[in-house]
């Protein structure tokens, strides 16, 4: 059987393995640390293709015997098939980015647009927009002539594309230019995928600006990529299943709600059904410390509680496919709010007030207190899920409504 694999510098997230494996490929991942790995790999790999990502889509045209037309424009490889010993390059990313402007409904005809990065996907960025009949085209750099604190000079700026790896997981809380400062803003793409929702898009979101992120450009790019392996044309269908599988299998499943609602024994189960890791923040904050969480409010007091919950949140909210048991008062810090939602289909576990369980939680003291919580609460819970299920029956059976539900309602 053919065998395929995706070459890079720091490849332990890539989702390329999944991705082609469900399209039929044996498909393995190949880490090259420096330019010399690089052209021993061209040279002496027994692979019949391989994906390029970064740094090496630039650096490896000169180690390739043959490179395509589009790839010799935009100057960067991402896709090499080996035919009779020799290794040609090309490049799909250009297709991908297409078919990712053309989902989120963003156009770039005769908008400014300003590409942030110089690397390959920069470089794609900015054939894709000549191709697309652009007015302009502007590209920031860390140490060009035009770049992050000039910028903002461009105040014409349509459309902004983000090439870097800024807001790239694990440094998920960073963003690379501020979107505020720019009045005639359109549209917004974040080339990253990893989180589902950088800090980019969540700042797109919130101005009510379109925006995207870097996954249908992956999907859409290893389809093409895949086209390429196999010497034939396959169903344009292929795209969307393959997006929506890979969502489906990637976004966490994050339980809000109140104290004593069920998150953790549903999460459980939920976890067990759909074959996921699972984490308690509770859980975790208790590791943490050495101690019951009652203890530790007692000891050092709310504020240090909500800090290390916000610490352990933001790395839990950081995986791809997990089931998240959030604690009750998470969702009363906006950061808290962000982290949950970066990777998250958020589920709101409602209970009657009279059957949440107060035993070991040190502010749900009393039914009055229960109420005045639930008071401050409710509208947070509703605003961040993206559904609510009542819990008033067998915990699996509340589990397997809240995964029919995802898997049906799931969307970009």
């Amino acid at each position: 059987m053919a065998k395929y694999c995706v070459i890079g510098k720091k490849l332990p997230h890539t989702l390329s393995p999944f991705l082609y494996k469900n399209m039929g490929f044996d498909y393995g991942v190949s880490e090259l640390v420096d330019e010399t790995e690089l052209k021993n790999f061209v040279v002496n790999n027994t692979y019949d293709g391989y994906n390029v990502t970064i740094p090496y889509k630039k650096s490896i045209i000169s180690h390739l015997d043959y490179v395509d037309d589009i790839a010799k424009k935009v100057g960067a490889v991402n896709t090499v098939v080996k035919k009779d010993g020799k290794s040609y390059g090309y490049n799909t990313d250009v297709e991908g980015m297409r078919q990712a402007f053309k989902k989120a409904g963003i156009s770039i005809w005769g908008k400014n647009v300003l590409i942030l990065g110089t690397g390959g996907t920069a470089a794609t960025a900015e054939y894709f927009s000549r191709s697309e009949a652009a007015a302009s085209i502007v590209k920031v750099s860390r140490e060009g002539e035009i770049n992050y604190n000039n910028c903002y000079e461009y105040n014409c700026t349509d459309i902004i594309i983000n090439t870097t790896p800024v807001g790239m997981f694990p440094i998920t809380n960073e963003i690379p230019i501020d979107l505020k400062r720019f009045p005639r803003l359109s549209g917004v793409y974040d080339a990253v995928y990893n989180p589902l929702k950088t800090k980019l898009k969540e700042e797109a979101e919130k101005i009510k600006i379109p925006s995207a992120n870097g996954l249908y450009m992956l999907v859409a790019q290893a389809k093409k990529a895949a086209e390429l392996y196999l010497g034939k044309i396959l169903p344009d269908t292929l795209t969307e299943e393959l997006f929506r599988k890979t969502l489906i299998a990637h976004t966490n499943l994050v339980l809000v709600g109140m104290p004593g609602s069920g998150k953790t024994t549903i999460g459980k189960e939920l976890a067990r059904l759909m074959n996921r890791p699972f984490i308690d923040i509770d859980e975790q904050i208790e590791k943490k410390e050495g101690r019951k969480i009652p203890d530790l409010f007692e000891l050092k007091g709310e504020t240090y509680f909500r800090e290390i919950e916000s610490q352990l949140l933001n790395e839990a909210c950081s995986n791809l496919g997990y089931v998240i048991a959030t604690g009750g008062g998470a969702v009363l810090k906006e950061d808290n709010r962000d982290s949950i939602r970066r990777n998250g289909y958020v589920v709101w576990i409602r209970r009657d007030i009279s059957d949440l369980e107060m035993e070991g939680r040190p502010l749900s003291r009393d039914i009055n207190a229960l109420k005045k919580i639930e008071s401050d609460r409710m509208h947070l819970y509703a605003d961040i899920s993206n559904v609510s299920v009542l819990n008033n029956s067998i915990n699996l059976e509340v589990a397997k409504e809240i995964k029919e539900i995802y898997e049906n309602d799931i969307s970009y």
